[in-house]
């Protein structure tokens, strides 16, 4: 059912059918699926007053609704629509948007002030667990759609979703599962001492720019000491999770088994999440060749990523063979 509503009730899912405009450039074809921040911001940046738009019914398909063309974005969004029902999609998007403003708030406060509470971090991890159960997968992938000025924050929440789904799979305690989470949730959190520029260059960076990204990690860990009730685990995940196997990683180069456990979960989730998602700048890559990239540089805990592999690989063919 149609219905006329103005420009800023217009959200992702919706399917523009008409806009009341005062300007004589033309928006683009009607009708069209808002399947993305990118879509989203065009209609909102334009002369238009109000919109007629239709909502995506549930049982209805994605695949079949018109697209942006030229987005990757989109191109996503017509993949995940071949796995997921059109509803559990928009559903899936309305549960991302209710969370992510806990952790901008977080990343804000640690910005302005050097430090965060554990308590809003916690809540935040107990809204994240809701949606990462193996039955609402689609939260999770469609988590891959990440804008350029949200990805520092929604790779954190993606990161800790999927550190409850590797957490869960080796059958931990679910009090050791939250502090997963948490440390998921956090593990980029020094990232607000980096200039924005530097973190949303879409080009390679130099090594001076490389050298201070790098020093998220050691500058997250400090933060986090000041946060009463911060569990070691986390500490470890923050300060680690960029360390790799064979010592080739930052910021101590330790090697192996001196990595900390929970390091080397973090450290296979966080490059999986960075490898598989979708940027205005660069394409995802798929599930096998993130695998197969992260296999052959030998840089991950060989028994955890080969868990890994087996459990990722299965939810992908079940998924693929339910479509």
């Amino acid at each position: 059912m149609n219905k006329r509503i103005r420009l800023h009730q217009v959200r992702i899912g919706m399917i523009v059918e008409e806009l009341e405009t005062t300007s004589i450039e033309p928006v683009g074809p009607m009708p069209f699926l808002i399947a993305s921040e990118a879509d989203l911001d065009r209609v909102l940046r334009c002369d238009a007053i109000s919109a007629v738009v239709r909502c995506i019914e549930r049982g209805s398909h994605l695949d079949d609704l018109p697209t942006s063309n030229g987005s990757r974005l989109a191109s996503l969004w017509r993949d995940l629509a071949r796995k997921f029902p059109a509803a559990e999609l928009v559903e899936a998007q309305g549960a991302i948007e209710e969370i992510t403003p806990g952790i901008k708030r977080m990343m804000q406060e640690v910005r302005q002030t050097g430090t965060c509470r554990l308590a809003d971090i916690v809540q935040t991890v107990e809204a994240v667990m809701a949606f990462s159960s193996a039955q609402n997968l689609a939260a999770w992938y469609l988590l891959r759609l990440k804008h350029w000025d949200e990805a520092t924050f929604l790779h954190s929440l993606s990161v800790g979703a999927l550190m409850i789904r590797f957490t869960q799979h080796l059958e931990m305690e679910p009090a050791a599962v939250r502090e997963y989470a948490v440390g998921g949730l956090v593990h980029d959190i020094g990232k607000v001492t980096i200039p924005t520029a530097i973190l949303n260059k879409p080009g390679q960076l130099t090594p001076a720019e490389f050298d201070l990204v790098k020093t998220h990690a050691v500058a997250g860990h400090r933060l986090l000491l000041g946060v009463e009730g911060v569990s070691q685990t986390v500490l470890d995940i923050c300060l680690h999770h960029h360390e790799r196997f064979d010592g080739s990683g930052y910021p101590a180069r330790l090697r192996g088994h001196a990595i900390p456990f929970s390091a080397r979960i973090a450290a296979i989730c966080d490059a999986y999440d960075a490898l598989t998602t979708v940027r205005p700048y660069k394409r995802a890559w798929s599930h096998q060749e993130a695998i197969d990239v992260m296999g052959r540089n030998r840089q991950f805990d060989p028994n955890l990523f080969d868990i890994f592999t087996a459990f990722t690989t299965q939810e992908t063919n079940t998924l693929r063979h339910e479509t």
